[in-house]
């Protein structure tokens, strides 16, 4: 999903100071294939890591599962009007997925008739890029996460 839903999001009280809005629309069924394609997978070995896409969207769940497995990531940004919904949007029974194969993992969302787009490579540089102007390291992203609540207690 390109557009993303950014009603009731943290990006829209954070960055927009936007309060309330619809929350995204929930489909049971697919939420629930999502789900079970991904608990099977998982099983079986196909899926290396795994998170879901809530709280912040993409990039934070991005941001979240390279800081527990220490890895960096290139992503690829689409080339949309709709990049901040893509990358922060909290739509349901959305998964961020590291797989050894692409390839073959494609095949299995074929075969499952589920949609899936591969949006980048791990990397062991500790660094994540999303285009040509987007760089951060992992060590700030760290920094920033475990500097929150002691920032706050000060």
């Amino acid at each position: 999903c390109v557009d993303g839903w950014l009603g009731n999001s943290l990006f829209a009280k954070t960055i927009a100071g936007r309060e309330g809005g619809a929350p995204p629309p929930i489909d049971l069924r697919i939420e629930k294939a999502h789900g079970q394609f991904v608990r099977k997978q998982i099983a079986a070995g196909q899926i290396k890591a795994a998170h879901d896409i809530s709280d912040g969207g993409l990039l934070v769940a991005i941001s979240e599962m390279a800081l527990s497995g220490n890895l960096g990531a290139d992503i690829n940004l689409p080339d949309s009007d709709t990049v901040l919904g893509w990358a922060f949007g909290e739509d349901q029974a959305r998964y961020l997925v590291q797989v050894e194969d692409a390839a073959k993992f494609q095949t299995l969302l074929d075969e499952n008739n589920l949609q899936g787009h591969q949006i980048g490579t791990t990397t062991d540089s500790q660094i994540l890029t999303a285009g040509p102007d987007v760089t951060i390291s992992i060590e700030e992203i760290r920094q920033s996460n475990e500097s929150k609540l002691p920032d706050m207690m000060a």
